[in-house]
């Protein structure tokens, strides 16, 4: 409450916007968009040598792929030391490098269900295709994450905000870089289309 002198104000209604509530504690999740790839530096992409992980899902046998891909590493890698620097960082006194990158190709009906990447501190995709038709990435709030309130309360919601969301939904354009904190649980829904969906 305002604290004023004059007593007409306790009868005033205060409004309350978006504009006096601060998201605290938010988890940083960065999309940039490179540009789609062109169809050479795509067919480079998905020329691998494919291992099956799961049902209808398979990644490349390479975990270094973009060891061969040194103009496409560096776009990343500048991507990361800038999202490193938004966050408050400096880039140069904590060098993050990509250790590792592979290929996923989801076949039609294959999804992932909600997992985090907990040898590493930033997680990271690259998309070569656009993904409306296929499947969107999903970000999940973190089960002991309280913004609001215990995960016991599930009050009903007349919108879905900022603040009381428990997943958000992302669909990747081509050339899409999404950065995220590695202990952030991620999902992909099932490929609805009949063609592979690669990242």
């Amino acid at each position: 409450l305002a604290h004023t002198d004059s007593p007409q104000s306790l009868n005033t209604l205060i409004m309350i916007t978006e504009q006096n509530v601060l998201p605290l504690f938010s988890v940083p999740l960065c999309r940039v968009n490179l540009g789609a790839p062109s169809p050479e530096l795509r067919e480079q992409i998905l020329d691998q040598s494919w291992v099956l992980t799961r049902p209808q899902t398979h990644n490349s046998e390479n975990l270094h792929v973009l060891d061969s891909l040194p103009t496409l590493k560096q776009q990343i890698q500048d991507t990361l030391h800038q999202y490193v620097r938004v966050l408050g960082f400096d880039p140069e006194q904590n060098p993050f490098r990509i250790t590792t990158s592979w290929v996923n190709r989801a076949d039609p009906q294959a999804q992932a269900h909600p997992h985090h990447h907990s040898n590493s501190m930033i997680s990271g995709v690259y998309y070569p295709d656009d993904c409306e038709g296929t499947a969107p990435i999903q970000f999940h709030r973190a089960e002991h994450h309280h913004n609001l309130w215990s995960d016991m309360i599930n009050l009903p919601q007349h919108s879905h905000t900022l603040y009381n969301t428990r997943q958000v939904v992302v669909s990747p354009s081509a050339g899409d870089v999404i950065l995220w904190p590695s202990h952030l649980n991620h999902s992909v829904t099932p490929n609805q289309s009949t063609e592979p969906r690669y990242s």
